[in-house]
């Protein structure tokens, strides 16, 4: 539902079902837990991460790019107690882009932000990709705009971009 007045935009409001669910990232906590892996490999972090590279693939195959994809941002219901692609719910779409399949900087964009470290970023990409020629193009692009992301954010911790950004806000 969207409210005008007199031409011009107001509010927005979206109602849906309340489905109890988990965050894909405590997903992933709880199937870190090394010993929880090791009697049931199935629903250990790496299946979680095939499965949700699986999910993107297919979103990015029907031209949808939520483009803030992180752990924290996609819903698994409690149905789903093992991985599979059809398990889980994006959330936080204010930013998600309805167009062509596969544009590049779109799916290198939802890539970079999957996996908490490059090791596991590389193993999502190589979920992800159909071929070798295609992981290496997205292995070369992602870990470069992922290297330019955690510098900038490192510089804007460093020099207080974001508390010199709120004090001008306040005043």
């Amino acid at each position: 539902l969207e409210r005008y007045a007199k031409g011009v935009f107001q509010e927005s409001l979206l109602v849906t079902q309340k489905v109890p669910s988990h965050t894909l990232r405590e997903c992933l906590e709880t199937a870190g837990d090394a010993a929880k892996a090791a009697r049931n490999p199935g629903k250990g972090r790496r299946a979680w991460l095939r499965a949700f590279a699986e999910f993107v693939r297919h979103s990015h195959e029907r031209g949808v790019y939520h483009l803030d994809l992180n752990p924290a941002n996609v819903l698994v219901p409690l149905a789903h107690a093992t991985p599979d692609d059809a398990a889980f719910v994006l959330v936080d779409v204010n930013r998600t882009i309805f167009g062509k399949p596969f544009v590049p900087r779109l799916v290198v964009q939802d890539l970079m932000r999957i996996g908490a470290s490059p090791a596991e970023r590389s193993f999502v990409m190589r979920a992800y990709a159909d071929d070798a020629k295609e992981y290496a193009r997205l292995r070369r692009t992602v870990n470069r705009l992922r290297a330019l992301h955690d510098t900038r954010k490192s510089l804007n911790r460093k020099l207080g971009v974001k508390k010199a950004l709120q004090a001008l806000r306040l005043r």
